[in-house]
């Protein structure tokens, strides 16, 4: 049987966030070099203005006026 490389702790430790706090992040913005501050000041930035310039409603859906023409597939009964 086979040593293990590091001895177990008795105490669990959050060591792993400490040395790279972007885990769970995208891999696009580590990619980019975005440190964990120019990811807290990205998060949600183009939300508002995407949602806002697509004309959603607040279901997040499209309102029928708003619509570039008649639907692709005619709608089933």
């Amino acid at each position: 049987m086979s040593a293990s490389k590091h001895e177990k702790t008795d105490k669990p430790t959050d060591a792993d966030l400490k040395n790279n706090p972007q885990i769970g992040g995208s891999k696009g913005a580590r990619a980019a070099g975005m440190t964990p501050d120019d990811l807290d000041l990205a998060q949600g930035e183009s939300t508002f203005e995407g949602d806002v310039e697509n004309q959603t409603n607040d279901k997040g859906g499209v309102d029928k006026p708003f619509r570039d023409g008649p639907p692709l597939r005619p709608r089933q009964a």
